[in-house]
This record gives structure tokens, C-alpha cells and sequence, in this order.
């Protein structure tokens, strides 16, 4: 990677996990400001209508485990070249995204908004567990961000996708949206590190490669 890029990788990496931990911060302190709250009920306030309670409910299932889990077979099947990358690099993101998911919730213990709010709408039903940060997500941002660097017309295609993913889950009353926001930074970050890590370790495979004589 030219020295360039690699200090601009590391200015976004820093700014992106100084800003995920300002979220943190927020969400720890069960704060709502009244932009989260305005945007908050902007979207659950269109809850009701049939027609975008199906859309929305068919379009939160893209960041469930096993949507990700699907969507990596599928592209592994479909693979003709670096078969091998796209199944450890997705299947690393799955199972960390996860980790951080079971790690984070009790961490930050932030209740969920049909838990201290009056009058929302739960189109889907209510959901157990901390809010912050959402599994949806992060599984979605994270699978789509690492689909850049493996199939990048895919990976932008699955950006665009997960958009409405993160809103859905603010129109189902589940997350509130800096919930959503700091998913975005964590799976930014995640994605990241997991990049970095895998160019230090075939930088340190070849090095260990015998010198030919």
C-alpha cells in the first residue's frame, strides 16, 4: 500500500473509533438528545402502514446471522478465484461481529427505546436485550464493507442495501438512530483492523518463505 493511502487508512481508522467511542459514551449514559429522539420518531411514527411494515420487516432479515451465513455460501459457491480469502475473511467477520455484539450490549447497557419511551410503535414486536450496539446492523455494515475489498461491486451494491437496513430498525421501534450510527463506525473499524491484520500476515508469510538458492 503506498505510504499515502496507508496514512489516510490510519487518520480514518483513529476518527472513526474516536467517534464510535463518543457514541459509546452517549449511549452509556442513557442520553437522548432531541435530534436522536426527533429522527427517532419521524421513522416510528410511520409505523402502521402494511405495506412498509412488510418491506421493512423483509429488509431487517439482511443483517440476521443467518442471512450472512447464506450470502457466504452463496458467494463462495460462486467463486472462481481467491475462494480460500472470501471464506475465511467473511467467516471472520461473521464470528467476530458476533463477539463484539455479546461483548458490547452488557458493556453499554443502553434500554431500549419502547423500554423508556412512551407511545412507540413495535411493528415487529419487542426484542430482548441491550440496544446499543445493534446486531443488525453491524452484521450488515460489516459483511458489505468487507465485500468491498473482496467483490467491490457486490460490497457497494450490499452498502446500498444496508442502508435500509438501519433505518428499519429504527421504524420497528428496536434502536434508536445513534444506535444505528455507531454500529456503522464499529463495522467501519472492525473491517479495518481485520484488513490490516491479514496484510501483516501474508507480509509475514513471505518473509518467512525460504530464499531461493
Amino acid at each position: 500500500m503506498l505510504p499515502v493511502l496507508r496514512t489516510v487508512q490510519i487518520f480514518l481508522l483513529l476518527g472513526s473509533l474516536t467517534s464510535f467511542l463518543l457514541v459509546g459514551e452517549y449511549a452509556r449514559a442513557s442520553n437522548v438528545s432531541s435530534l436522536d429522539l426527533l429522527v427517532f420518531r419521524s421513522l416510528n411514527a410511520l409505523s402502521g402502514s402494511s405495506f412498509l411494515d412488510a418491506a421493512l420487516l423483509a429488509v431487517t432479515q439482511l443483517g440476521t446471522t443467518v442471512a450472512w451465513i447464506a450470502l457466504t455460501v452463496v458467494l463462495t459457491a460462486l467463486s472462481k478465484q481467491g475462494r480460500k480469502r472470501v471464506v475465511v475473511l467473511l467467516f471472520a467477520t461473521l464470528v467476530a461481529t458476533e463477539l463484539l455484539v455479546l461483548t458490547l450490549k452488557p458493556l453499554y447497557q443502553r434500554r431500549r427505546p419502547f423500554e423508556t419511551l412512551e407511545v412507540v410503535v413495535l411493528a415487529s414486536g419487542a426484542s430482548s436485550g441491550f440496544s446499543f450496539p445493534s446486531g443488525h446492523v453491524l452484521r450488515s455494515f460489516a459483511g458489505s464493507f468487507m465485500l468491498v475489498h473482496l467483490r467491490r461491486s457486490v460490497g457497494y451494491l450490499l452498502i446500498v442495501a444496508s442502508v435500509p437496513v438501519a433505518l428499519s430498525r429504527v421504524y420497528l421501534g428496536l434502536h434508536y438512530p445513534s444506535d444505528a450510527l455507531g454500529s456503522v463506525l464499529l463495522a467501519y473499524i472492525l473491517i479495518e483492523l481485520i484488513i490490516l491484520a491479514e496484510g501483516y500476515l501474508t507480509l509475514r508469510r513471505e518473509r518467512m518463505k525460504p530464499s531461493p538458492l
